[in-house]
């Protein structure tokens, strides 16, 4: 089987859900001052490596990110790699706009 090109998000919030779970699966707090950069499943473990290098050498983090990652489209997890893009070629300004908003939310909030 072939890895996916993309785990089929569109950029209309399904993405946000995604992204949680993943980081939520393996215990690491979201940090949303990376979104913007966020185009591929490798960006998204790249900021898991960078806030919590312990968690990432955990034997099952990495399977159980991306099965968590997964669950939104119900894709088979097991062929999403690092270069899996997480949208589907329609939205990646939304996503980028959606995790700006959240991180000025989280500013005010906690501010």
């Amino acid at each position: 089987m072939e890895p996916l090109s993309t785990l089929g998000l569109w950029g209309d919030g399904d993405e946000v859900f995604a992204i949680e779970d993943a980081f939520k699966s393996i215990g690491v707090k979201l940090p949303v001052e990376d979104a913007a950069g966020w185009v591929t499943v490798g960006d998204l473990w790249r900021s898991v490596t960078r806030v919590s290098p312990a968690t990432a050498k955990q034997d099952e983090a990495w399977n159980n990110f991306r099965q968590a990652l997964s669950e939104e489209t119900c894709v088979n997890w097991e062929l999403v790699t690092p270069e899996t893009t997480l949208l589907d070629g329609r939205g990646h300004s939304v996503l980028q706009r959606m995790f700006f908003w959240m991180r000025e939310r989280l500013s005010h909030r906690n501010g």
